[in-house]
C-alpha cells in the first residue's frame, strides 16, 4: 500500500501513530522566542509517563517526541527512554544538546534512540548564545551533534528563523549541509502558553519574511486545492507536564489529564476530540473566502495563541500567506518574462 493511502487510512480511523510528550518545563537555556513560561516549573511524573505511554501504545501510536523544557534535565530521563523504546516507540529526542557528553551519548545509542532533535539558533557562536541567554551554548550544542554522530545516531538541526539569526541562516544552512544533516527552518514563532506575547517581538518582519520564501522554503501552492486540514487530535496527541492531553503541543486546549482519566478513553470518548475532528473537517467561512486561501498553510496553534481558539482567521497565518502568495507571483511573472 502506498504511503499516502495508508495515511488515508490512519487518519480516516482515528489512529493516533504519533504522540509528543512534554516530560518539564524547566530548561537550561531561557531562549528569547520560547513559548514556555519561564518561572513555572511542572513536571509529569515517570508513573504516569510509563502509563501514558502503554495507553498510546495500545491505541497505535508507533512514534514518540520527548521534548520539553530540557528533557535531559530531569535524573529519570534515561528510565523515561528506556520505557519508551522497550514499548517499540520510534523515540525521537527533542533536546538543545548541552548536557549530552560523550558518556550520554553511548547511552542514547545504547538505549535505542531512534533520532535527536537539536536547536541551532545561529551560525556564529555569538547569535546563538545571544538568542539563548546562555554564553557557551553554541560550542555544547555543536558537540552534540558531534557526539551523537560518531555514535551513529540520527540527527537533525532545526533552527527557528528570528530576526536575530536570519542574516546568518544561509551561512548556517551551508554549515549544516556540509555536515550531510537535516536541516529545518521554520518562520513560525508562537506567543506564550500564558498569552504573553513577547516572543512575537522576534517574528520575522515583513522583508525578511520574503526572502525566507525565496531562499529557504521556495513559495507555492502549498493548499492545491483551496482546502486546509492539521490531523492534530487525529492521528497525534500530546502530553503537557502537567498531565494535560492537548492535540498537539501548540494547541493547549485540554481534553482532560492523564492523572485522573484514561487515555484511552478520552481519545475515543472525549467531547473535545469529537469537537477537534468534525471542527477540522469543515474550512471555516473568512477561510473558504479568501484569496489567499491556496497559499495558507493555517496553524491552529497561531490560532490558540492569538484567539484562545484552534479554527478561526489568525493574523500571524494571514501574514504569511500574504507574503508567500506575492513571492509565488514574483517568481511567476520572471519565469514567465
Amino acid at each position: 500500500m502506498e504511503l499516502g493511502g495508508l495515511y488515508k487510512k490512519i487518519v480516516k480511523n482515528n489512529l493516533p501513530f504519533y504522540m509528543a510528550i512534554e516530560v518539564t518545563t524547566s530548561c537550561n537555556q531561557n531562549c528569547l522566542h520560547c513559548y514556555n513560561i519561564r518561572d513555572r516549573k511542572d513536571e509529569i511524573s515517570f508513573s504516569q509517563i510509563r502509563r501514558a505511554f502503554k495507553e498510546a501504545s495500545d491505541l497505535g501510536a508507533l512514534f514518540l517526541s520527548v521534548t520539553g523544557g530540557e528533557p535531559l534535565i530531569r535524573e529519570d530521563i534515561w528510565d523515561i527512554l528506556d520505557c519508551a523504546v522497550k514499548l517499540n516507540y520510534a523515540t525521537l529526542l527533542y533536546t538543545n544538546g548541552i548536557l549530552i557528553g560523550p558518556a550520554e551519548a553511548r547511552r542514547l545509542k545504547k538505549i535505542g534512540i531512534y533520532w535527536v532533535d537539536i536547536t541551532i539558533l545561529g551560525a556564529s557562536s555569538e547569535t546563538h548564545d545571544r538568542i539563548t541567554c546562555l554564553p557557551g551554548s553554541f560550542d555544547l550544542s555543536m558537540r552534540a551533534i558531534k557526539l551523537l554522530r560518531e555514535n551513529d545516531i540520527g540527527v537533525a538541526v532545526k533552527t527557528p528563523a528570528l530576526r536575530e539569526n536570519f542574516s546568518e541562516l544561509a551561512e548556517l544552512k551551508k554549515k549544516i549541509s556540509s555536515m550531510g544533516l537535516m536541516h529545518i527552518i521554520s518562520p513560525v514563532v508562537y506567543p506564550k502558553d500564558d498569552g504573553d506575547e513577547a516572543p512575537l517581538r522576534h517574528r520575522l518582519t515583513d522583508e525578511q519574511m520574503r526572502d525566507y520564501y525565496r531562499f529557504y522554503e521556495p513559495a507555492s501552492r502549498i493548499n492545491p486545492f483551496g482546502e486546509f486540514s492539521c490531523d492534530l487530535g487525529r492521528v497525534m496527541l500530546a502530553i503537557s507536564a502537567k498531565g494535560d492531553v492537548h492535540p498537539c503541543l501548540c494547541v493547549p486546549y485540554s481534553v482532560g489529564n492523564i492523572s485522573k482519566d484514561s487515555l484511552c478513553s478520552l481519545w475515543e470518548n472525549s467531547l473535545g476530540f469529537k469537537y477537534i475532528r468534525e471542527s477540522s473537517q469543515v474550512p471555516y467561512e473568512s477561510f473558504s473566502k479568501c484569496d489567499d486561501k491556496w497559499w495558507c498553510f493555517r496553524c491552529e496553534g497561531l490560532a490558540w495563541g492569538e484567539k484562545r481558539s484552534m479554527f478561526v482567521a489568525d493574523s500571524e497565518s494571514c501574514r504569511m500567506a500574504k507574503i508567500r502568495k506575492e513571492v509565488d507571483l514574483e517568481g511567476k511573472k520572471k519565469e514567465k518574462d
